[in-house]
């Protein structure tokens, strides 16, 4: 099953607070990249369909990031329910809170990505950082990430190539 970013990353954040893990948007966006690696090189598909761009610090969930970014450096405190604007026909409108559950995310997937979590949580943001970096998929864009310039985004076909040719990158069989 296919879900939304945001979704996803408030499961993360959620049992990261739970277990007294700390996260920060980050490694957050490491672990979604991981994550993302692993579903797709398992056959599954992948896990969300929100875009993964190469950023300076490697990939980066945009629409999770802006969410996440008010924590700044820091850890991630709480999950988060975006504002959701809903117009009406009179030209009006009504604005809802879209409220998280655990229950939009499947039990095998909940499984996975919670194995793959603690995995990942034993590293540092910038060791995952350094990884993403030497990977020839953000490598090759360097010279341009680093002056500022648009680079494409990552596709699912080049992350599926990036760990299925280096299975030692698949950390989550460590």
């Amino acid at each position: 099953m296919v879900y939304s970013a945001l979704d996803v990353a408030n499961f993360v954040v959620n049992y990261t607070i739970k277990s007294g893990k700390n996260i920060s948007n980050l490694k957050l966006q490491k672990i979604l990249y991981y994550l993302q690696a692993r579903f797709l090189t398992n056959d599954s598909g992948p896990l969300f369909n929100d875009e993964i761009s190469k950023w300076r610090y490697g990939p980066v969930v945009p629409s999770v990031y802006h969410e996440f970014k008010l924590f700044g450096s820091g850890a991630i405190t709480r999950v988060l329910e975006p504002l959701i604007i809903h117009h009406n026909d009179e030209g009006g409108f009504k604005v809802s809170k879209k409220k998280f559950s655990e229950n939009k995310i499947n039990p095998l997937d909940k499984k996975v990505i919670l194995e793959t979590v603690d995995i990942l949580s034993k590293y540092k943001a910038f060791d995952l950082v350094e990884r993403t970096h030497k990977q020839k998929i953000w490598k090759k864009h360097e010279n341009k990430i680093e002056l500022g310039q648009a680079v494409p985004p990552y596709k699912n076909d080049e992350i599926i190539h990036q760990f299925n040719s280096h299975p030692e990158e698949k950390l989550w069989n460590n």
